[in-house]
């Protein structure tokens, strides 16, 4: 079975008019499953909606302010059965990255450097570690991230090392919803891939684990103790 994705209609540009969606669309293929962030109902009106496709066939949304589909803000995609999508290579295990690593989420941390040269796939998950109460961790959209702004509708998570699984492809956003935070630099995102374009891990050589377990037990032979303490924070 193929993974669903989820499409950030316009990527960090969101919904909005002057903006080409039928340049978006191309090279895209939608297919049963998949979703779209924000999606439209009668209307729908949360500033972040999201419509699963169910159905195959063209799928047309606009937006109903006056003016605005006149000026672009209007939606056509095709969607396909799931059985012709191609199909996917074994998944690679899934990693779990400490957002910040030993600094955690925090603000005046540069989160963009954090995320070079990282890869994150379906089947990953984020960890944002941080002292509880002093931050949280709010999903966004890309409108929401670029102006630091805290979402109309869902809450935030507290609890000082929330785990968020990524579930779909697609672009993620996240910000500390803490006055100030934000603007100081505390919002992370990243693009998630596929989980069946991640790389094949390389085996370990039998020689390697022998030496491994030598050097273990040679330094650690009278007592050993380990402690392990994971310092982090929490699109």
């Amino acid at each position: 079975m193929v993974s669903a994705k989820q499409y950030v209609v316009g990527d960090d540009k969101g919904w909005t008019k002057d903006f080409d969606y039928t340049t978006w669309t191309a090279g895209k293929q939608f297919f049963v499953g998949d979703s779209l962030e924000p999606l439209v109902g009668a209307p729908l009106t949360t500033g972040s909606d999201e419509i699963p496709l169910k159905t195959t066939g063209r799928k047309w949304y606009i937006c109903g302010v006056s003016g605005h589909c006149a000026s672009g803000q209007k939606l056509v995609i095709t969607v396909s059965d799931v059985s012709a999508a191609p199909a996917p290579t074994p998944v690679s295990p899934s990693t779990e990255y400490v957002v910040g690593d030993d600094k955690g989420w925090t603000k005046d941390f540069d989160y963009t450097t954090w995320t070079a040269g990282k890869q994150f796939f379906v089947g990953d998950s984020l960890v944002f570690n941080y002292a509880q109460g002093s931050h949280n961790v709010f999903k966004v959209n890309g409108t929401d991230f670029m102006q630091c702004s805290k979402p109309l509708v869902g809450a935030p998570l507290t609890t000082g090392s929330d785990e968020i699984p990524l579930k779909t492809t697609g672009r993620k956003w996240y910000i500390c919803g803490v006055s100030g935070h934000c603007s100081s630099g505390q919002k992370l995102v990243i693009t998630v891939l596929d989980g069946s374009a991640a790389p094949a891990p390389t085996p370990t050589s039998p020689s390697t684990g022998a030496a491994s377990g030598s050097i273990i037990s040679a330094g650690f032979a009278a007592a050993a103790m380990v402690v392990v303490g994971v310092l982090g924070m929490f699109m």
